[in-house]
């Protein structure tokens, strides 16, 4: 919990003083979470993205293309901005909320180390408002005598390895699908991202359909009716016929004044 009443400065050293809030990241959290801090310090949309679902548990039917959207949007506010204009910890705090708008479980651990980082953030102004830890990060980078080389290369032989095993699975699964799809059996599935924002769209024009229709129908049915001899009439005229007529043209000036007049309201029928 590293506010300015936690901490003091002893012979150039950092004193922590209360561990009664203490969290613990494994060593694979931390490289993730610095790769993430990296990505939003740079504002590298893909690698933020990569990075927030590595540390995070998506969920099965997570709308990638909506995140990914809220994150471009998110990162557009600070693209034009010097680090010194930016607040790292009102960055986190907007991250963690998305997260959590798509249903991306963080560990507690890194919910955690983000508060602590809010709060760092407030306490290195209090000491120097020039300091910024984003600059910081950004800078911060590897040389070749601090890279684990050990580590790296045991990553990548694990992925060419993970690599060339799917590879050798590939024939297999492609005759599969051909097989499938010779015999009419392949089946395709689609999903229409943001189908709930457009319903209520759709559901006005197929509204505006049916009253067309129905114009349409009493236009029809009063002409038919206006060639017989049916009684009552008005000027030589069957009174239904005219009532249709009536009501078709009542009906089309509404609808007009609907389309034309109240786009204010979203352009909506009723």
């Amino acid at each position: 919990d590293p506010h300015s009443g936690n901490l003091k400065i002893v012979d150039d050293k950092i004193v922590w003083l209360d561990f009664g809030m203490m969290g613990e990241l494994t060593r694979g959290q931390a490289q993730q979470m610095s790769e993430a801090l990296d990505a939003l310090a740079q504002r590298d949309l893909p690698r933020l993205c990569d990075a927030i679902l590595n540390i995070g548990i998506p969920p099965e039917d997570l709308d990638y293309i909506g995140f990914s959207n809220a994150l471009e949007t998110y990162l557009n506010r600070y693209i034009n901005q010097s680090f010194s204009d930016l607040d790292l910890g009102v960055m986190v705090t907007e991250a963690i909320e998305i997260c959590q708008r798509y249903s991306i479980r963080l560990p507690s651990s890194i919910t955690m180390l983000a508060r602590s980082m809010v709060t760092i953030q407030g306490t290195l102004k209090d000491l120097d408002d020039q300091v910024n830890m984003l600059e910081y990060i950004s800078s911060e980078g590897k040389t070749l005598d601090q890279i684990d080389w050990n580590k790296e290369i045991s990553t990548f032989l694990k992925e060419s390895y993970a690599g060339l095993k799917a590879l050798t699975h590939m024939p297999v699964r492609l005759d599969r699908t051909l097989s499938l799809l010779q015999k009419g059996r392949l089946q395709v599935g689609i999903k229409i991202s943001d189908l709930d924002h457009l319903m209520p769209q759709i559901s006005h024009l197929v509204d505006r359909l049916v009253v067309c229709i129905l114009i349409a129908a009493l236009l029809m049915g009063s002409s038919i009716i206006c060639t017989t001899g049916m009684k009552p009439q008005l000027l030589g005229i069957p009174v239904l016929g005219l009532a249709g007529f009536f009501i078709s043209f009542c009906l089309s000036l509404w609808l007009f004044y609907k389309m034309l007049f109240n786009r204010k309201n979203g352009n909506r029928l009723f």
